[in-house]
This record gives C-alpha cells, sequence and structure tokens, in this order.
C-alpha cells in the first residue's frame, strides 16, 4: 500500500486536491441500532422459512423502541425478545425500554410480484422484485477491500473501537460512537489522511486526556497500518463530552446510514435501505449484487478506462492482457492446435492472482488446487519448489523437472513414487522436456480408477515424507558444521592481530550502503525579453497555417522541433538556456522572428474590421493541429478548417466546443495486423489553450442540472488567428468521478455519456457564450451533436423577454443553420425517451409545454413510444435553414430527413447543400504555396479568393511543377522510412523485411495514397479483391506501383478493424512486402504528408455513401490527382483529364457483385490509364501529359474546393438570408414573431376542420386532353374560421409515378380565390398542358402566410 505514496511530496503545483470525508457509526448509534434490530427479525423469519418475505422498519427513542412493517411468513419470530437481546449485545438495558410492535403481512398487490417460493422448486426465473429502484456498484483499487482509503479507515475505527469496547481494553467506552475521516487525493490517487474526528461515549468522570492515550495506543495504530496517516490531525469528541448518547440522546430510523454502509460521498448507494429486507427486495440484494460485479471488475483488472478490455481474438483468456502479443504463454500457444475448436485439449489461461477475489473463479488457489487430477510445474532452475509439494499434500499427482529442488530430492529419495514424476532438465533439452511431459500427461490419462487412486496415495506419501518435521534434521546437521567451523576459525584471530577489526569494517561497509537522496525540481523556460514574440506566437494557432511561422521553430532546433511534434509550447518549454542565449545574438534570426511577428500583428489588426453577422459555430470536435486532440476524423478537421477560414476571410465567428483530456485513440497494430487502441491523456498546460478568467482572476465556469446534482464545466479559449474557440471541460475537482469522465474522450464511452457530452455541448455551449458576454446572431450546429442549442436558446428567450414557446421557436427557428454530415440513417445519434426523462425532465415545464411536445420535437412522427429522439431531427426543427455538404449528399439527406414533412416530396424539400472544402495555407506545401505565389497569387493572397486566377497554372513550366511535386514526393518516402526504423513498428515485421520494405520504396514508382477512417463502406479492401492481377500491377519492373493506406477504425467498429488487419495481412506477403505499406496512428501530420506525397489519391466509397470527403481536396491543393467513384464532393469535381472516376450509378443490387464490377474497373483504368500516362516520359524524363493533367487539377478542381468559397457560399446561401430574418425578428420587441406564432396557432386549432368539399379538375375518363388546350380546375374548400388567405390550394404535376420511386415534380400551379361562401372558399385556375405524355396530378392545400420562410416552416397539408 505505502508505493501509493512514495511520489506524493513531487505533486505538480497547478494541480488542484480534493478531499473527501467517509464516516462511519458504531453499533449503539440509533440508527445503527435499529438496522441491527431489523436484520435481526429478518434473521429470525429466515432460519425458519427461507421464502419468508420481510420488510421490517425500527424507530428507536428514548425509553422507546417501535418494530413496524410487513411481513408474510410461516415462522413466528420473537419481535420482543429479538429487540431485548439486540439492545443487551450492542450495551444498552433492554428494562429501560418499552417494545411496541406493528407487523401485518405483506400487501397481497406488491406480494402478486414475489410470491412464487423458491423452496417449493418454483423456476428463478418466475420469482418477481419488490422496492424496485436504482442499484449501484462502486469498487476502486486502493485498498484490498476494493473500497475507498478513507470509508475502510472509518470502518476499521469503529471496529477498533468496539472491540476494545467489549474486550475491556478501553474501559470507559460506551456503546454510541461515530468517526469523519477526511483524506486527501490527487487526482484519483489518495495522498494522507488530514483529519479524524471521534465520538465516542464514554462515562462521565472519564479523563478525555487518558482516553486518547489509550486510542493512540490501541486504535489509531492498527486503524490507520499501511494508510498514510502521519501527519493526520485527530479531533476527539469536539462537542467536549459524549455522556447520554443511544436512542436516549437521539432518535434513530432503519435506513439512515446508507452512505455509511456503502460509499460514503464516492457514489451514489442507490435503492433504499438495506436492513430488514429479504433478497426479493431489489433495493438490498440489487445493490449487494452491483456492489460484487463492481468488485470483482476492478480485482479482475476490467475497469482500466485506459486499456479497453477484448478478448476475442485470444478466447482461452480470462483476464485483460495489457500488451497479449509480449506474453510468452499467448506466443507460445498462438499458432498451435491448442487454439483450433476442434482440439480436444482445452486451455485455460488465467493471468492473475488466485486469491478468491480474481472475477472469475472467485475462490483461492488452495481450493482450485484440490480440483485437479494431475498439474505440471516444469521448473527451470528452482530452489526447492513450493508449488509441486502443495499439490501432492492435496493428493494431486504432480510433473516436476530435476532442476527444482523438490524435484532432485523426490528423486534422490523416493525414486519409486507414483504420485510425482521428475523429468530430467538441462538448459538445452526443451524439446526433450515437452516430449516427456506429454507422456507423462497421457500416462495420468490413460490410468484406470485403481492406478490413478494408487498414484495419488502416493503423492500423498510423498508429501508426509516431506513434512518439516522430518527435513529439519538436515538444518540441525548444518548448524553443528556451521559451529565447528567457526570454532576454527577464531582460534586464528590471534595470529591476525587487529585484521579481525579491519574484517568487520569491510563486510559492514559493504552490506550498509548509502542511498541517494532525490529531489524533484521542476525547471521552467523563461524566455528572454528579446524572444517573447516567440511565446506569444505559440500560443496562437495561426503559425500552423503561416509557413514562415513554422519555418521559423523548424529553424531554431529542427530535431527538437520534429521530436515535439510540432508543437511550439512543448517545443520552446524544452529549448535550453544555451541555445536561446545563441538566438538572442543571431541577427539573421532576429530578423527572421521580426518579420514573421510583424505578419502576425499586421493579420490580427484586421479583427476591428469585422462586420455583422457575428456566427456562433458548435461542433463536437475540431481538427486544427495534431498536438491539440479534440478531433477523430473528417468531421473535425472540416470544422478546424472553417475556424481558420472565418480567420482569414475576417468574419466574426466564434467556436465552441468540448476540451477531451485523452481525445481520440492512439493506434498500435500488433504483429498480426490487429488494432489496438490507447488513450494518452493531453498535458493542458501545452496545448495551446488559457483559461477564460472573470475580472477577479476567477476560472468561468457553466453548470448545468443533472439527475440530482449539478455538473461544472470550466471554459477554456483557443486562439485561432482572429477567431475563438472556447471548449468545455468537466474534468476538474468540482465534479463527480462519473461527471468528470464526461470530457475525457472524444466518440468514447456509452450512449448515456454521449448524451451527456450533448447536453454540454449544445446547453453548456449557449450558457457558456452567455457567461462571456458574447452576443451571436446566427448559430450554426455542425452536425446534430449540439442540437440542443435550440432548446437553450428557447429557454433564455423565454426567461429574459417573456416570449411563448411558439414565439421563442419563431426567434431560434430565424437565425438557426443546421448542416448535416451523415449520409446514413444509422449515422444519426438517437437516444432512448427513458434517457430524456432522466436528464431533462424539468425542461417542458421551464419551455411551458407538454412532455409529449417536448419529445415530438426529436421525431418524425409524433407520440410514436417505439421511435428514439433523433438530434438531427430536433436539430431540424430548431432551424429554418438545413443543407448537406455536398450537391449529392443534400440530395440523400432529402430521403433521410424527408420524413419530418410528410406532406412534401423529395425535390421539394427546403434542404440545400454547401459543398465542403479545405483550408488551403494549411494542406498545400510551403514549395508548392511559393511556387503558386510566383504565378497567381491574386488566386489566394486576399480575403476572396479569385478563382479565376488559377487558371494561370497551367503558365507554369513543366520541369518546375515536376520538380517541385517530387520534392514533395521525396519528403513523403523520408517519413515513411523513418516511420518503419521507429522502434514501436518493430512488431510489424521482420528485420529483413524491414530492409525490403525501405529498399523497394522509390520517388520514381508511382505512388498511390489511402487515408481515412476505416468504416466497412469506405472499401477500403476493393484493392484486394484479385490479388493476382495487383501483384502483377505492383511488381512490374519497368512501371512498378506503391501503395500507401493509413486510417483508423473506431474501436467499437469490429468489421473496419478487419479492413485494417486484411491490409497488414496482403502487405506481408512476399510479393507484396515493400509495396503495400500501413502507417499505423494516422493523424493530421500523417495526412497531410500523404496528400502532399502521393502521386494518385484514392477513394472507393459505397455509393452514395460518401457525404463529401475532404482528403481528396487536400491532394488536390498539392496537384495530386483523384481515382475515385462518383460520390460526394467528385461528383461536382471530377474533371476528364484532371483525374479518374468510377461511374456514379451502381450496376448490381447485390453489393458482392458491384464490388467485383468496381474491382475490375479498378485495376484497368491503372494499367490502362493511369500507370501509362505516368510513365510516359520525354527525352528529359518528364511525364508531360501527367504534369499537364496535375495544374488541370489545380486549375479547374482545386480552385473550386477551398473553404475560401465554402465560406462564401455559406454567406451566400444561407448567412445573409438567415441575418435579414433575424433583423426582422428582432424588431419592435419580436413583434413578427408574435404575429406569426399567433398565426401558426390559431391555423394548428382550426386544422382539423378545414375539408376539401369538391374538387373539379382533368376527367380523363369523359375526354382526352390535349396539348395547348385550357381546362379548369377548381376545389371547394370549407376554411371553417379562418380566412380565405389563410390557405393556400395547388395542382401538383408529377411525372407518371412508378411504384417505390420519387415522386419528380414538374409544376405546381396556384389556384386563387374566385368566391366565398361563409366558410365555403371556392379556389380556381385555368391548367393549359405544354407538353404530351402521361402525368399524375393532384390538388394540395396548405397554410398560406407571406411570412414564412419557406413552405416546410409550417409543414400542415391536406390532399383533394
Amino acid at each position: 500500500m505505502n508505493d501509493i505514496f512514495e511520489n506524493t511530496e513531487t505533486m505538480k503545483e497547478n494541480e488542484h486536491p480534493r478531499f473527501y470525508t467517509a464516516e462511519s457509526v458504531m453499533r449503539g448509534h440509533p440508527d445503527k441500532l435499529c438496522d441491527l434490530i431489523a436484520d435481526s427479525v429478518l434473521d429470525a423469519c429466515l432460519q425458519h422459512d427461507p421464502a419468508s418475505r420481510v420488510a421490517c422498519e425500527v424507530m428507536a427513542t428514548h425509553g422507546h423502541i417501535i418494530v413496524a412493517g410487513e411481513i408474510t411468513t410461516s415462522a413466528k419470530p420473537d419481535v420482543f425478545n429479538i429487540v431485548r437481546d439486540t439492545l443487551r449485545d450492542v450495551g444498552y438495558d433492554p428494562k429501560a425500554y418499552q417494545i411496541d410492535c406493528y407487523i401485518h403481512d405483506q400487501s397481497p398487490d406488491i406480494a402478486g410480484a414475489v410470491e412464487p417460493e423458491l423452496a417449493e422448486g418454483e423456476d428463478e426465473d418466475t420469482l418477481g422484485a419488490g422496492d424496485q429502484g436504482v442499484m449501484v456498484g462502486y469498487a476502486c483499487n486502493e485498498t484490498p477491500e476494493y473500497l475507498p482509503m478513507p470509508v475502510v479507515a472509518a470502518q476499521r475505527l469503529v471496529t477498533l473501537l468496539e472491540i476494545s469496547r467489549m474486550t475491556g481494553v478501553i474501559p470507559d467506552i460506551g456503546p454510541d460512537g461515530k468517526v469523519q475521516v477526511t483524506m486527501e487525493y490527487n487526482g484519483d490517487t489518495p495522498v494522507r489522511i488530514t483529519t479524524v474526528v471521534v465520538s465516542v461515549q464514554h462515562k462521565e468522570d472519564t479523563d478525555i486526556n487518558k482516553l486518547a492515550d489509550l486510542l493512540d495506543e490501541y486504535v489509531f495504530p492498527l486503524a490507520f497500518d499501511g494508510m498514510p496517516a502521519d501527519d493526520a490531525e485527530i479531533i476527539l469528541n469536539p462537542s467536549g463530552k459524549f455522556v447520554q448518547g443511544g436512542p436516549d440522546a437521539d432518535t434513530g430510523l432503519t435506513g439512515r446510514k446508507l452512505m455509511v454502509d456503502s460509499y460514503g460521498t464516492f457514489a451514489p448507494h442507490g435503492g433504499g435501505a438495506f436492513s430488514g429486507k429479504d433478497a426479493t427486495k431489489v433495493d438490498r440484494s440489487g445493490a449487494y449484487m452491483a456492489r460484487y460485479i463492481a468488485k470483482n471488475m476492478v480485482a479482475a483488472h476490467l475497469a482500466d478506462p485506459s486499456v479497453p478490455v477484448g478478448t476475442a481474438s485470444l478466447p482461452y483468456v480470462t483476464h485483460h492482457l495489457t500488451s497479449p502479443e509480449w506474453d510468452p504463454i499467448v506466443r507460445s500457444v498462438e499458432g498451435s492446435s491448442l487454439t483450433e475448436a476442434e482440439s480436444r485439449v482445452k486451455l485455460i489461461f488465467v493471468p492473475s492472482y488466485l486469491d478468491g477475489q480474481d472475477g472469475i473463479f472467485n475462490v483461492d488457489y488452495y481450493e482450485l488446487l484440490v480440483g485437479m487430477d494431475a498439474t505440471v510445474f516444469a521448473s527451470y532452475y528452482e530452489p526447492w519448489g513450493y508449488t509441486p509439494l502443495e499439490s501432492v499434500a492435496f493428493s494431486v499427482p504432480t510433473i516436476t523437472t530435476s532442476l527444482a529442488g523438490f524435484g532432485l530430492w523426490v528423486a534422490d529419495h523416493l525414486p519409486q513414487t507414483q504420485g510425482v514424476t521428475v523429468i530430467r532438465r538441462t538448459d538445452d533439452n526443451d524439446a526433450e522436456v515437452i516430449d516427456e511431459i506429454a507422456r507423462a500427461i497421457e500416462g495420468y490419462a490413460a490410468m484406470d480408477a485403481e492406478r490413478y487412486e494408487a498414484a495419488r496415495h502416493s503423492a500423498c506419501e510423498t508429501a508426509q515424507t516431506a513434512l518439516w518435521q522430518n527435513l529439519v534434521v538436515y538444518y540441525w546437521q548444518a548448524y553443528d558444521k556451521a559451529l565447528r567451523a567457526a570454532g576454527g576459525r577464531s582460534k586464528r584471530t590471534v595470529y591476525d592481530s587487529g585484521a579481525h577489526t579491519e574484517q568487520v569494517n569491510f563486510v559492514k561497509q559493504q552490506l550498509v550502503s548509502s542511498r541517494p537522496t532525490w529531489t524533484r525540481l521542476i525547471v521552467e523556460v523563461s524566455l528572454p525579453e528579446r524572444l517573447r514574440p516567440l511565446e506569444i506566437l505559440s500560443k496562437n494557432l495561426w503559425w500552423s497555417w503561416a509557413s514562415g511561422a513554422r519555418e521559423m521553430f523548424e529553424y531554431i532546433d529542427a530535431p527538437l522541433w520534429e521530436k515535439c511534434n510540432r508543437n511550439p509550447i512543448a517545443f520552446l518549454d524544452q529549448l535550453n538556456v544555451r541555445r536561446l542565449q545563441e538566438l538572442e545574438r543571431d541577427d539573421a534570426f532576429l530578423a527572421r522572428m521580426d518579420a514573421v511577428y510583424a505578419d502576425f500583428q499586421r493579420y490580427m489588426s484586421g479583427k476591428e474590421r469585422r462586420q455583422s453577422p457575428r456566427i456562433a459555430y458548435f461542433s463536437m470536435e475540431y481538427g486544427l493541429h495534431s498536438s491539440l486532440k479534440i478531433y477523430s476524423g473528417g468531421l473535425g478537421i472540416l470544422a478546424g478548417d472553417y475556424l481558420k477560414e472565418a480567420s482569414d476571410k475576417n468574419v466574426p465567428m466564434v467556436g465552441v466546443g468540448l476540451l477531451y483530456r485523452y481525445g481520440y485513440f492512439t493506434q498500435r497494430l500488433s504483429a498480426n495486423g490487429a488494432q489496438e487502441a490507447g488513450y494518452e491523456a493531453q498535458d493542458f498546460n501545452k496545448l495551446p489553450i488559457t483559461p477564460v478568467r472573470d475580472d477577479m482572476g476567477n476560472w468561468c465556469s457553466v453548470r448545468i442540472s443533472f439527475p440530482g446534482r449539478y455538473v461544472t464545466a470550466r471554459i477554456w479559449k483557443c486562439d485561432v488567428g482572429r477567431t475563438e474557440l472556447y471548449l468545455l471541460d468537466t474534468d476538474h475537482d468540482l465534479n463527480l468521478v462519473e461527471d468528470r469522465s464526461i470530457t475525457h474522450y472524444l466518440y468514447g464511452g456509452d450512449l448515456e455519456n454521449r448524451f451527456r457530452q450533448e447536453i454540454l455541448l449544445g446547453v453548456g455551449g449557449i450558457r457558456a457564450l452567455d457567461k462571456l458576454g458574447i452576443q451571436s446572431d446566427i448559430f450554426h450546429c455542425n452536425e446534430g451533436h449540439a442540437a440542443f442549442i435550440g432548446i437553450e436558446r428557447i429557454n433564455r428567450l423565454i426567461e429574459r423577454h417573456k416570449l411563448s414557446f411558439s414565439e421563442a421557436l419563431e426567434v431560434v427557428r430565424s437565425s438557426s443553420l443546421f448542416t448535416t454530415h451523415t449520409p446514413v440513417p444509422a449515422g444519426h445519434d438517437a437516444f432512448p425517451e427513458s434517457m430524456l426523462r432522466q436528464y431533462m425532465s424539468h425542461y417542458p415545464d421551464r419551455l411551458g409545454i407538454t412532455w409529449e411536445q417536448f419529445i415530438n420535437l426529436g421525431k418524425t412522427k409524433p407520440n410514436d413510444a417505439s421511435e428514439k429522439f433523433s438530434m438531427s431531427v430536433l436539430a431540424s426543427n430548431m432551424s429554418q435553414e438545413i443543407n448537406g455538404v455536398s450537391w449529392l449528399h443534400g440530395q440523400v439527406s432529402k430521403e433521410i430527413l424527408g420524413g419530418i414533412w410528410p406532406g412534401y416530396f423529395h425535390d421539394e424539400l427546403h434542404i440545400g447543400y454547401v459543398t465542403n472544402g479545405v483550408h488551403f495555407p494549411t494542406w498545400t506545401a510551403s514549395s508548392m504555396r511559393r511556387m503558386y505565389a510566383e504565378y497567381f497569387p491574386e488566386g489566394f493572397s486576399g480575403e476572396q479568393y479569385d478563382i479565376e486566377a488559377w487558371q494561370k497554372a497551367r503558365e507554369i513550366p513543366d520541369e518546375r511543377f515536376w520538380q517541385t511535386r517530387m520534392e514533395q514526393k521525396a519528403k513523403l518516402i523520408k517519413n515513411i522510412r523513418h516511420y518503419y526504423l521507429a522502434p514501436e513498428q518493430s512488431n510489424m515485421t521482420s528485420p529483413q523485411g524491414m530492409v525490403k520494405i525501405i529498399e523497394s520504396f522509390d520517388r520514381d514508382a508511382l505512388t498511390i495514397g489511402f487515408a481515412r477512417r476505416f468504416a466497412t463502406y469506405k472499401r477500403a479492401n476493393l484493392l484486394f479483391t484479385d490479388l493476382a492481377r495487383l501483384s502483377a500491377i505492383v511488381n512490374n519492373p519497368e512501371r512498378p506501383v506503391r501503395f500507401v493506406f493509413a486510417g483508423k477504425a473506431h474501436p467499437n467498429d469490429i468489421p473496419g478493424q478487419e479492413l485494417i488487419k486484411r491490409i497488414i495481412e496482403v502487405s506481408a506477403m512476399p510479393e507484396f512486402t515493400g509495396k503495400i505499406m500501413f502507417l499505423a496512428n494516422y493523424d493530421m501530420d500523417i495526412a497531410r504528408r500523404m496528400v502532399q506525397g502521393v502521386d494518385v489519391w484514392l477513394n472507393t466509397p459505397t455509393r452514395p455513401q460518401e457525404a463529401s470527403g475532404t482528403s481528396g481536396m487536400k491532394a488536390a491543393m498539392n496537384g495530386v490527382m483523384q481515382f475515385s467513384v462518383l460520390d460526394g464532393w467528385w461528383v461536382e469535381g471530377y474533371r476528364k483529364g484532371a483525374g479518374w472516376a468510377l461511374p456514379m450509378k451502381r450496376t448490381y443490387e447485390d453489393p458482392r457483385y458491384q464490388d467485383e464490377l468496381d474491382a475490375a474497373l479498378l485495376y484497368r483504368t491503372i494499367e490502362e490509364e493511369i500507370v501509362p500516362l505516368y510513365y510516359d516520359r520525354g527525352e528529359d524524363g518528364i511525364p508531360h501529359g501527367w504534369v499537364a493533367a496535375m495544374k488541370s487539377c489545380v486549375a479547374d478542381i482545386a480552385a473550386n474546393f477551398t473553404t475560401n468559397r465554402m465560406l462564401t457560399d455559406y454567406q451566400e446561401r444561407y448567412y445573409s438570408k438567415l441575418w435579414a430574418r433575424t433583423l426582422e425578428m428582432r424588431k419592435d420587441d419580436y413583434d413578427m414573431a408574435r404575429r406569426i406564432a399567433a398565426w401558426k396557432r390559431r391555423v394548428s386549432a382550426a386544422w382539423d376542420k378545414v375539408r376539401i368539399v369538391s374538387v373539379q379538375q382533368f376527367d380523363v375518363g369523359r375526354e382526352a386532353i390535349m396539348v395547348n388546350t385550357p381546362y379548369r380546375i377548381e376545389a371547394v374548400v370549407d376554411v371553417d374560421g379562418l380566412d380565405a388567405q389563410d390557405i393556400g390550394v395547388e395542382l401538383i404535376i408529377a411525372d407518371q409515378i412508378e411504384p417505390d420511386s420519387q415522386v419528380r415534380i414538374l409544376d405546381r400551379m396556384d389556384l386563387n380565390v374566385t368566391e366565398t361562401d361563409g366558410s365555403l372558399v371556392r379556389y380556381a385556375v385555368n391548367s393549359i398542358p405544354t407538353f404530351p405524355g402521361s402525368f399524375d396530378v393532384a390538388i394540395r392545400v396548405y397554410p398560406k402566410n407571406d411570412l414564412l420562410p419557406h413552405r416546410m416552416d409550417f409543414a400542415l397539408v391536406k390532399w383533394a
């Protein structure tokens, strides 16, 4: 235990300690006395009737004990004597109490669920449960009891006080008492016990000082054994004296000491009272089972969040192995027949101490040993070997070797024993030993019952022979020899003079060595004033896309820059003083630094020119730089690029997200290609983030109400050029342990933790902006994770401006944009209604609506209990505008979200699109940017890119373009070689294979890259459909091709991980070694190197499941051409002669057939188009056709897919529209919102009564419909209290509708009011067909108001 505390003095100064207090009470405490009486009644019932149903409650007060409850039993418990016996046992006089008993049978309504009696043989599954509640189990590894240390300390104190009182060691102690132990924690590690409060009942004349001395002598040393309590402040009876106690001083009740009986303040106890209840009351038995599960999970090391558990690949292993690839047993077993399902030899590997708490067997080693038929201990240099001796002591035959002392003893003294097989073992006969062990096992297995019993008897006799009483005689003989030898040496001392003293000193000096005393120093770098700009630049991510700033940091110390993963804050912290002094004297560097800093200051000064609207951008993740691990993939990197572009374009935008302690997982691959997920905690002090503080210096935070508690989120700021990103963090000591983990992992944890994260992002994000006084005009929800921003904004409008829910909804919708990135329905987050009730049941009252109205905001089918609450549906209902992230994805999104507006067809939906882009300065290689700047600087140098200017890329000389591209390719190859030489990759291949990989990769070979998230729809394995054909491609001696893969699969995505494993398997085949490579731990840095260095970017998604895809855009910025399925952005980006495409349409419905076809097209395109074009070299060695295609890629494709164009599209298509409507909504105290909401309420109330009375339209049964002939279309509608202008009627003309096909609208014609008769209104129009053909027509009635932004804003519909 003490090992935990050895380094506590070296705690980092910036870590705030936490304090937890645990309490425990003696048995004479009134509440505990009631618990004891209730349990004694329960025990008496169960002793005579195991099927008893007991719920016993007790109250104890001055002179009275009251027992009450519901008990159904065949036993006849003597309650009065049970109470008297308990009082006497605790230490009270039973004669001093009047006992009252009020017991009746269990209610028949309750009994119906728990009536079956197990004693009568009923199936356990039929047994019901009473007192259902929330049961909580908790365990930790601080103590052998798997309980928190202060809890154990408090319980020990109470136990020792009880023992001291009953044994008379401390005779003055009374029955009543309470202790409290407070412990300081550093994170989750107990540091020291700070305070102990002991309140113990005592006699009137007790000397408190003497009592304290007795406690110091007999109680505290044992109670705190192994605990850091040396400096604890101990307070004894703080009220002065404690003579009157127990029920005479205080009233007690059962169940009031639940926290004492469970986990103190560390976790909720759950359920109701534990005492006086039989096992069918699950608030007791369920809590016990929850504790049992938690304890065994911790004991079996299954509860470490940093080490995900997964033994699917090792089914014979009972417990988690941190590094199974290095385990000698696993390495021996893998590949053998023991792992095969049909093997008759079954293997169980238990890598755990068998101490009764291993979580699997839960019995100690000896209980398992006694059940064995034989044991094997193949010892290698064991001095004695107690384990085989213990085995035979239990009459279990054992196999051991001659290299164990026990084995030699048996061979020498009992060579004929049948209970021990001793196998000869040397340093070099392992194979022989293995064969002998196998034969010995087979021999035991072949024995009949009589021979086996003889072997067991022989084993037992061997153990008896080896008893200590028989072997100790050899020690006496050894002592006798030692004494005789000592006598002989003592006679020689007369001849040695002073040598004896010298010898003693010599021996003493060798045995008592001096040990160093270490002092931990934390040395920080303080930059000289002249170099202060470096510190300022390091804290703003502007440096990450300003090539001059990056190159400046690299110049200072290139190796250290790489070692620090290009993180300037960590980099400056590790610079030594000598280098800083050199930089102060380096005029060239100082001039360079001053120039970069001047650029930065000029850049930041533009912030003053910002104009409205102000945009608040919410995203679950942001990919800004590889050192800030708050991203996982494309969604986050896009959000990061968007913030950078907002900075470059000087758009007033603020980002909101979460700060993850561990971020997304770190990928490592085992030797067989299995992905292993690790999590590394981020050191926030080494990141470009700062705490946000108020004017008083307090850390700004927001609070959110969770069930039974508040969660506090601290606010951090990250400067992204001129854009601020605010991040919320719950991992601090103001929160409970389970709430600290909310921001531990990006997309980690269970569904409930994801829900908590999304509440934090949406609700907490709005509160954070409000806390900081940041006013925003437009709220952009990047994916549905942040959809609760709408709910919280409505809540604030209701509170502050006294709007109704419907009025506030109009205001919120008018300023909200929802961008969806998900191309499949299953990708949209949805949560069960029960989870919303648990966390958000208070919201409807705040909003002034019913629970049904609230929950329907996230459903496409109102009041459908089976439908989950969809965050995307909520975001759609909260937003006036919705967009996909490419043209094709916009169409797909209409299909996915179309159910929200059932009266409208696919073509009519208001879902638009803005095709994604990438941040040009971030993803374009510095050398490529410099080259572009020479030919078309106006293309990307201003706040608004000149797309036409990019056509000048064609003017760049072929030689210059080719040479620059080859430089980037050489850098990639250098990094790949460095990657494969890294120690962490040594398990991936043999040294010979590694050399082959390094030697086979050169810049002359055509290199194709594939890097992205490994989901099955990405089809990363499509390339491996025909390995023979692929081998011919990569092994062509004249025109070789190389493939580089990278990417991660989500830890829960097993099929995605299998794709990675397949790539590793293929890459290890001799014909593909060095030709196909996989780079592990894909991040922004690897992505940047790959998109800048490969020749072709490959993308093979299943149509139409690629929402956009931006990796190909990043490649295009560098002149790297894409070869992709026409899906996502490539539908718009593809230009013949500047890349290659697989068809957009599917040929086969069966995905297997489609994969085969796509693979064939993939091989053919590589063989017949890509490879010939790349290797078609001119006399100067340059492939001029290839270079021309690269230039077209830059001029025609890259120019159109930057975030500059993307943000411009958002401004023109959405932000300007929303801003205009928001200004209208705000006027005159939200008058427009109030009018629209009132109109909608009026129409909604009357809508059920609106009916279409009659219709006159085309009648093909009476006449032929001819082109250019007018036809009268009429509809009579009963508007029932509404105005005629409130209703719109239209004729819908569509292409002939086929079964299971989408409706394609050709035309819509409005019918005008021609006559009004009371509530009946006639609408009519003359329709003139202009095209021949077969069409379908229908008449639709809808609410009509010119103030609506679009029809789907109020999507009520009736059809004629």
